[in-house]
């Protein structure tokens, strides 16, 4: 794995990390936890997966606006010079995307 590719993951994690910290209402899934409970359950196993997202769930009926907010606090709190927004607003299937 790159260099890049290694610090964009880490970057990830500590978003996941900041968002658990705010107790947004969001369930996590997806390729970057797989690859963790997957080297937790064999560490000497070598995981090669580019993964470049977050992906979740909301819980419950959530306002996007309010969980926009819950992001921009999470990301802020690694690094302030990156922006969130909300890239596509659906009744199921809403979309953030994070510039930097």
């Amino acid at each position: 794995m790159s260099n890049e590719s290694e610090r964009l993951e880490k970057f990830l994690k500590q978003v996941i990390i900041e968002i658990s910290k705010l107790d947004a209402p969001i369930i996590f899934k997806g390729g970057l936890a797989l690859k963790d409970i997957l080297k937790n359950i064999n560490p000497a196993e070598t995981i090669e997966r580019r993964t470049i997202d977050i992906d979740g769930n909301l819980v419950g009926e959530v306002d996007p606006n309010k969980v926009t907010k819950v992001l921009s606090q999470a990301i802020k709190n690694i690094d302030p010079s990156y922006n969130l927004e909300l890239y596509r607003n659906a009744e199921k299937n809403n979309l953030w995307v994070l510039e930097y």
